[in-house]
C-alpha cells in the first residue's frame, strides 16, 4: 500500500525525534508517546495502525539517478528510509533503524529545518502535507515561485486533467495550509491560454511575527504582543479580530492583565468558535485575577503540604534511627539482660487483659506489641546523646523503619 496522511505524519515525527537526538539513526520509542504527540487516537486500532505504517516505510526505497555530485561525477544512488523496527516484547517499546543515507540527506539540506512538525499533524489531506513540503522546499533563497498548474499536479500528484480543476483544489488546500501552519503564502494565477494556468506563490512574513499594521506600540509592547500571541492556542492565533484584541487590551491594562486572561481562557474553552468572544470578555472583566489568585493559594497549598511531608520524612527518618540504636544496645546485652527487660515489660502490661491476649497468641512478634516493647526499650536504654542531631538524618533511612527487628530471646 501506498503511504497515507498518517504514514506521513509518523514519518515526520521519526524525523523530529532523530533531529532531537543528534540525527541518530537508532531510536527508541514508546508507542503510546508516539500516537500521543501526532494526535492519534490511543487505542487497540492506533497501534496496529502504526505497526502497518513502519512496515509500509520499510518496503519504500529511493533512487536518485544523476542528482548527488561527489567531487568527480554524479551519482546513481539507492536507500531506503526504514532499515528495520521490532517492538520489545516485555517493555512494549519500539526498536527503530532508520536508513543512515537518507537521514544523511535530509540532515544535510534546508528542508527538515523548515519544517513545522506540529503544523502539519494538524493538515486534515495527504494533499495538503504534499504541497506543504513542495512551498517549503520551492521558497528556499526566494519569495516567489511559479509553477504550470499541470506540471505541479504530477509533482503531487492529481488526478486532476484540467487546469480550472487543479486552481480550485490547491486554492482550497493553501487555505488549509494557511490555517494550521506559520506558512504564510498568497496566489495568483495567471491564464495564457485555455487549459493553461501559471500559479504564482508568494511567500510573506511569518504570521506570528506580524503586528497589525494600525497598532501604534513601542518596541517594548511590540516584543510583549508577540510573547502573549504565542499563548494563544495555534488555531486562533492568526484571526485579526484576535490580534486586534490583545493589540488593544496591551496597550490599555498592560502585559500582566493580558498575560493572565489569555491563560484563563485557555483553561475555560476548548472550542475555537468561542475563543474570541470569551477572551473579549475576559479581558474587559479581568476574569483571569481571581484565576491567577486562585493558582497562587492552591501553590501556597501546595508549599504546605511539602513542608508537612518533610515534617513527617523526618520524624520517620528519627524513629528509624532509634529503632536501629535499640537494636544495637539490645543485641549486646547478655541474655540474662535481655530477659530481665522482657520480664519488665511483660509485667508493665499484665493488667491489659486485650495486650495478654495478644502475646498468648503471638508472643512479642504481634505488631502492636512489638512496637511497644521497642518504645518501652527506647525509654529505658536510649540517653539523649544517642539522638542528639536528628535533623541530620539523611531522608533515605527512612527505609530503616521497615526493616529493623528485634533479636528477642523467646
Amino acid at each position: 500500500k501506498p503511504p497515507t496522511r498518517k504514514d506521513y505524519i509518523f514519518l515526520f515525527y521519526m524525523l523530529l525525534r532523530s533531529q532531537q537526538q543528534d540525527w541518530k539513526n537508532e531510536l527508541s520509542l514508546s508507542r503510546y508517546e508516539i500516537l500521543k504527540d501526532c494526535k492519534m487516537v490511543i487505542n487497540k486500532e492506533s497501534y496496529s495502525r502504526l505497526g502497518d505504517s513502519l512496515k509500509r516505510w520499510k518496503m519504500v526505497g529511493l533512487e536518485f539517478q544523476g542528482k548527488f555530485y561527489d567531487g568527480k561525477t554524479y551519482q546513481t544512488i539507492n536507500f531506503g528510509i526504514v532499515d528495520a523496527w521490532n517492538v520489545h516484547k516485555k517493555t512494549k517499546r519500539l526498536s527503530i533503524r532508520l536508513s543512515p543515507e537518507w537521514l544523511l540527506r535530509i540532515k544535510h539540506s534546508n528542508f527538515f529545518k523548515m519544517i513545522d512538525f506540529y503544523g502539519i499533524r494538524e493538515l486534515r489531506s495527504l494533499l495538503a502535507i504534499r504541497l506543504y513540503e513542495i512551498l517549503l522546499k520551492s521558497f528556499q533563497g526566494r519569495d516567489i515561485w511559479e509553477t504550470d498548474a499541470l506540471k505541479l499536479a504530477q509533482k503531487i500528484p492529481l488526478a486532476e486533467k484540467y487546469a480550472s480543476h487543479i486552481v480550485f483544489k490547491i486554492r482550497r488546500t493553501l487555505k488549509q495550509i494557511e490555517k494550521y501552519t506559520s506558512l504564510n503564502v498568497s496566489l495568483t494565477v495567471r491564464r495564457p491560454k485555455r487549459n493553461k494556468a501559471i500559479l504564482v506563490f508568494q511567500k510573506h512574513p511569518d504570521k506570528t511575527e506580524q503586528v497589525p499594521k494600525e497598532a501604534n506600540m513601542s518596541d517594548t509592547q511590540t516584543k510583549d504582543y508577540r510573547t502573549l500571541l504565542n499563548l494563544v492556542p495555534e488555531r486562533c492565533r492568526y484571526k485579526k479580530t484576535i490580534q486586534d484584541a490583545i493589540v488593544s487590551s496591551l496597550c490599555q491594562y498592560g502585559h500582566e492583565r493580558v498575560r493572565r486572561n489569555i491563560l484563563y481562557t485557555n483553561s475555560q474553552i476548548r472550542d475555537r468558535k468561542k475563543y474570541r468572544a470569551y477572551l473579549d470578555k475576559s479581558l474587559k472583566n479581568d476574569w483571569g485575577l481571581a484565576y491567577t489568585e486562585g493558582l497562587e493559594d492552591e501553590q501556597e497549598d501546595i508549599q504546605k503540604k511539602r513542608a508537612n511531608v518533610k515534617s513527617a520524612q523526618q520524624q520517620e527518618a528519627l524513629e528509624a534511627l532509634e529503632a536501629k540504636k535499640v537494636q544495637e544496645k539490645f543485641a549486646a546485652l547478655a541474655d540474662s539482660q535481655k530477659a530481665s527487660l522482657t520480664n519488665d515489660f511483660l509485667a508493665s502490661i499484665k493488667d491489659n487483659r486485650f495486650l495478654m491476649r495478644f502475646y498468648r497468641k503471638e508472643g512479642l512478634e504481634n505488631r502492636t506489641l512489638k512496637k511497644l516493647f521497642e518504645g518501652y526499650l527506647a525509654d529505658t536504654m536510649l540517653s539523649d546523646n544517642d539522638l542528639k542531631h536528628p535533623l541530620e538524618i539523611n531522608l533515605a533511612d527512612r527505609e530503616l523503619s521497615a526493616t529493623v527487628h528485634l533479636g528477642i530471646c523467646q
